[in-house]
């Protein structure tokens, strides 16, 4: 056993109370201490922690957690923490930490990011991973799930409420990069990532981060507006607000709150830049959960309804027009046909738009069918098709 603070090679444990327990908890919580100020909590010591090599060590002081953060690496981390130990609240009350549950509670009471809502985050605005994946809850070792894309890793974090979880190790980015352990996997994402949050300079006028919190509501039935609300914790007021959707500016909005219209399907994070009087520094605060997936078959209409007028001004001309709801209006054209209704020998029309005026030629029986053409709600072999029969007497010519 190795004693940090005053360094000593001697020490003794009593094993009937002391718990060594490998968790993920731990290196969210150094992680935190090590790089973010404000902290609503201080260890308690002696503290005792282990490392991946199997190594315990106690921290006799602050001190000596703070000598440890340099000696770290990517062979040599820490991975697990003694239960029970004890930290000092801000209200300078002492709290007992337990086991798991009282860690997770510990971390959700200090606003600290799980795990979960940096790796959910660094899958919107940095990298994603090679799958599968095999995903574990720290709290119910039971609930663990082979994750095979994206979308399914995320619907699993928000199943957990985005709680602590352990991966399989290793993983590979879609950048190629192989991360080998949780240690790695907060580098990789504090290096190479805006995600993590890191702490402003001192300063008595800048706000605490987690002063502001951003929520969003989902849209009505039929509507494809989110709304994105800034919520001010403290007494705060910024002197200025920019809304970024995946770090585009949103240009004009500047109000707490945020009507967007998603068009596209896709992974959104919504974040809202906010300057304060008296503080140097721009304060960035993102929605927690940092992410959420738009499922664009929902605002697929499952068929398309083609509705005629016949021109009050010429019996042979007739106006038609394809009723299809989608949220990818871009990407949506329309294929148009005419045939006799028997050898269906169809013939195309040029137009792509969902509106039609046509003018028939010949008295007989014709049936005009449109075919909707949505790229981001069906595949090939979806056909999306309405007709109608419309038929010419010669005294409409």
């Amino acid at each position: 056993m190795l004693l940090l603070g005053c360094v000593s090679e001697e020490g003794t444990f009593e094993e009937d109370i002391m718990s060594p327990t490998k968790t993920s908890f731990a290196p969210t919580m150094f992680d935190y201490l090590y790089n973010l100020s404000g902290n609503c909590f201080e260890l308690e010591f002696p503290l005792s922690v282990f490392t991946n090599t199997g190594m315990l060590i106690t921290f006799l002081d602050q001190n000596g957690v703070n000598e440890f953060k340099n000696t770290q690496n990517s062979n040599f981390f820490i991975e697990g923490i003694t239960f029970p130990f004890s930290v000092t609240l801000d209200e300078a009350s002492s709290l007992t930490i337990r086991d798991n549950n009282d860690f997770s509670n510990l971390l959700t009471t200090c606003s600290v990011p799980s795990f979960s809502m940096i790796l959910s985050q660094g899958i919107v605005s940095c990298f994603d991973y090679e799958y599968p994946l095999q995903v574990t809850s720290t709290l119910d070792q039971s609930n663990s799930r082979a994750v095979n894309n994206s979308i399914d890793f995320l619907d699993f974090l928000t199943d957990l409420n985005f709680s602590q979880i352990t991966l399989d190790y290793p993983v590979t980015t879609d950048t190629g990069i192989t991360i080998n352990n949780q240690f790695e996997h907060f580098n990789a994402l504090r290096n190479n990532c805006k995600v993590i949050i890191t702490p402003i300079d001192e300063n008595d006028d800048c706000p605490d981060l987690f002063d502001f919190d951003i929520e969003y509501t989902k849209p009505q039935v039929n509507n494809t507006t989110y709304t994105f609300t800034l919520n001010i914790l403290d007494d705060h007021t910024p002197t200025k607000i920019e809304w970024l959707i995946n770090d585009q500016i949103i240009e004009g909005e500047t109000e707490t709150t945020l009507a967007y219209d998603i068009i596209k399907n896709g992974v959104y994070n919504a974040c809202a830049k906010l300057t304060f009087s008296g503080c140097t520094e721009v304060v960035e605060v993102c929605q927690i959960p940092p992410l959420f997936v738009i499922d664009i078959n929902e605002f697929c209409s499952p068929n398309v309804e083609l509705k005629v007028e016949k021109s009050s001004l010429n019996p042979a001309e007739y106006n038609f027009k394809a009723i299809y709801r989608s949220i990818d209006h871009d990407d949506i054209t329309y294929t148009w046909t005419i045939d006799n209704g028997i050898t269906l020998n169809s013939t195309p029309i040029t137009e792509t738009s969902n509106e039609l005026t046509y003018t028939f030629s010949k008295a007989e029986t014709n049936r005009i069918c449109v075919t909707v053409n949505n790229p981001s709600c069906f595949s090939d072999d979806d056909i999306i098709t309405d007709c109608k029969i419309i038929t010419i007497n010669d005294e409409d010519l």
